[in-house]
């Protein structure tokens, strides 16, 4: 999933799921086997959601997110549901930017709920990530203070430290991840200057993987589009495309790059424009 990108996996993952989904409706099983069938079964519908939601399929998304909430309800798990509500408040900003606003207040709702079933968790690398999509949540609703109070509860949530044996899910959640949160909420909040700064700050970890990089590296390009610096954004642009041309199959990382192909085609950058939507071609063939 790192290297290739939700696009490329969605259709695979999704059959693992209906089989999971299979079994926990037609078996027979004790109530502790069930337990853990539906506990699994959520988990997957959670990961199957992220896939949907990075290979551009929201309606598909948003329903599986919402299969996880009900076999968390079900089974009694609330780290299952703080997750998958996670989640939905990622994906309601991201659907926000498409003039929905009421998605992003729906998204400060889903964030806080996700962060109060979560309030008993021991893991600092779960409550950053939580703290870290409330930021964005309350910078997607022009919520200055409530983005630098949950901003700097993500970071110091993280600065209490992290080990191998944190979930494994919550690997990627490092400083740049955080500090690619707190660059979006300033892009929302229209701070581009400071939004350009964290982008490159969070772009100078090598640790990063491929996707990730990529991801990260097109939101620059997108905010230096926005800041009205477009060489810049176009040079960046160009150097994630062949990512996007070899490896990681992200309808999501080429959606980040929109506004970088709407100021390439003002500023008659043909190569750019022409690579992306080859790019784009490929993505939906």
């Amino acid at each position: 999933m790192a290297e290739v990108g939700g696009g490329a996996l969605l259709r695979q993952a999704l059959r693992q799921w209906h089989r999971a989904r299979r079994m926990l409706d037609e078996s027979s099983y004790s109530e502790q086997s069930g337990r853990e069938l539906m506990n699994t079964t959520g988990e997957m519908a959670v990961c199957v959601g992220w896939l949907s939601y990075d290979g551009g399929d929201q309606a598909l998304a948003r329903q599986l997110y919402s299969e996880a909430l009900l076999l968390a309800d079900q089974g009694g798990d609330h780290a299952l549901a703080a997750k998958a509500l996670g989640q939905m408040s990622l994906q309601s900003v991201q659907l926000a930017r498409d003039a929905r606003p009421g998605l992003a207040r729906e998204a400060v709702r889903l964030s806080a709920r996700a962060a109060e079933l979560a309030s008993h968790d021991p893991i600092p690398r779960l409550h950053a990530l939580l703290a870290a999509r409330q930021a964005i949540a309350h910078a997607a609703v022009g919520d200055s203070q409530g983005f630098r109070t949950a901003i700097t509860r993500a970071w110091r949530e993280l600065d209490r430290g992290w080990t191998e044996e944190d979930p494994v899910w919550l690997h990627f959640v490092i400083p740049a991840e955080i500090t690619i949160h707190e660059a979006k909420g300033r892009t929302y909040l229209g701070d581009q200057c400071a939004a350009i700064g964290l982008y490159q700050q969070s772009l100078e970890n090598p640790g990063l993987s491929r996707r990730n990089r990529a991801c990260y590296q097109a939101q620059f390009a997108a905010a230096l589009a926005s800041g009205g610096e477009t060489a810049g954004a176009v040079a960046e642009g160009l150097a994630v495309l062949p990512v996007l041309e070899e490896t990681v199959a992200s309808p999501r990382v080429l959606r980040e790059l929109r506004p970088v192909r709407s100021a390439a085609e003002q500023a008659g950058a043909q190569e750019f424009c022409e690579r992306y939507d080859k790019a784009a071609r490929a993505v939906v063939a």
